[in-house]
């Protein structure tokens, strides 16, 4: 069972099963206040009545078990399981273009900005991200929708029928009519739609799934990142003094020589090993679309815009190897509910990693 330390209601994964009390669960459980906090994951899909949830949460439980780590994962578009579900391939670290929230595009990397699930400040700079994808090898493919996708997307109101087609509302203000054809092909009033693929590919791409933390045990937590993250300007300051403080608000290597992984971002050896098991663990769990997890955690991105509660991620933790209980996942979201959880956690032994970025 997923619980979030909120007041909204928690995500259930099927019967609950009765654990022993440890250490961990014990103070998680004074985090949530909740009478019964931790039971074991009996399923492979985390739903809840709001609608579906995190697709392949066993096999993160699987690797957070078998490395004894907290995962974190940002909670990802509920409308790309489906898309995952039918082998579409996720977005990889070469392409930062946002997703669509909305309409026969959702989930997918819109080659029209105003089609993704931005708001109308930010379409130009989603139109920067989808240059820099198409500049670095991704393409523009036709987007096709399987039946099933269609009445997806109708019976959750992200699309409405008009006549013999289809309107959608985007974030941007955008309004736009849509038809699809026999084979599934999907047009605007301009023509047929396009979405991104990644680069050296002609498959239409999803989301990925974004690790937002790894704390390790104590023990394990001597993970050195190719980067030191740097902190960076909150509220207004002159360009001035911005240029003046540049040097200290840049990433600079951890040790000489060090550089970014090519593919994987600012990320450190052992969170290799775990985005490996990761995608092994999800392949195994049956999906075919290549990787779903790519690059480095937020913590760890000397870029990452700070902690937005809108991430509400979602953690995995270990398997007690004692009592053999698995405390059930937890989502957050607000920083101070996370911040009580990494308290919990440093008391519990984990080492949790600062961001300057976050400020905690």
């Amino acid at each position: 069972m997923l619980e979030k330390l909120s007041t909204t209601p928690s995500l259930s994964v099927g019967p609950l099963r009765d654990a022993l009390p440890s250490v961990l669960s014990e103070s998680l459980k004074a985090v949530a206040n909740s009478p019964q906090a931790f039971q074991k994951i009996p399923a492979q899909f985390v739903s809840s009545a709001a609608g579906p949830g995190l697709l392949y949460a066993e096999a993160i439980q699987a690797v957070a078990d078998r490395y004894g780590v907290v995962l974190g994962i940002r909670a990802p578009n509920p409308l790309s399981a489906s898309l995952l579900r039918e082998g579409f391939s996720s977005k990889n670290f070469h392409v930062k273009a946002k997703s669509s929230s909305t309409g026969p595009t959702a989930g997918f990397i819109p080659l029209n900005p105003a089609y993704s699930k931005v708001a109308s400040g930010q379409v130009a700079r989603q139109q920067r991200s989808i240059e820099g994808a198409l500049a670095g090898g991704a393409k523009a493919v036709s987007l096709m929708l399987s039946p099933a996708r269609v009445e997806e997307l109708l019976a959750t109101g992200h699309m409405a029928a008009r006549g013999s087609g289809y309107r959608a509302e985007y974030p941007s203000g955008a309004s736009a009519h849509f038809s699809i054809d026999a084979k599934g092909q999907v047009f605007d009033e301009a023509g047929p739609v396009k979405v991104l693929s990644n680069p050296g590919s002609d498959r239409a791409i999803t989301a990925d799934y974004d690790l937002f933390s790894i704390y390790p045990r104590r023990a394990q937590g001597d993970n050195v990142r190719p980067l030191r993250v740097a902190p960076m300007f909150v509220g207004n300051a002159c360009e001035e003094l911005r240029q003046r403080a540049r040097p200290l608000l840049t990433g600079q290597p951890a040790f000489d020589g060090a550089q970014e992984h090519v593919d994987m971002g600012n990320i450190h050896r052992f969170g290799i090993a775990i985005v490996q098991a990761l995608n092994r663990e999800i392949a195994g769990a049956g999906y075919t679309g290549g990787n779903l997890v790519w690059h480095n955690d937020e913590t760890g991105n000397p870029f990452s815009p700070g902690f937005d509660a809108r991430d509400t991620p979602i953690f995995f933790f270990p398997r007690d190897r004692g009592s053999g209980e698995t405390p059930r996942p937890r989502q957050v979201s607000s920083r101070e509910e996370l911040l009580a959880l990494q308290g919990q956690l440093r008391g519990a032994g984990f080492q949790v990693e600062y961001s300057p970025r976050f400020g905690f």
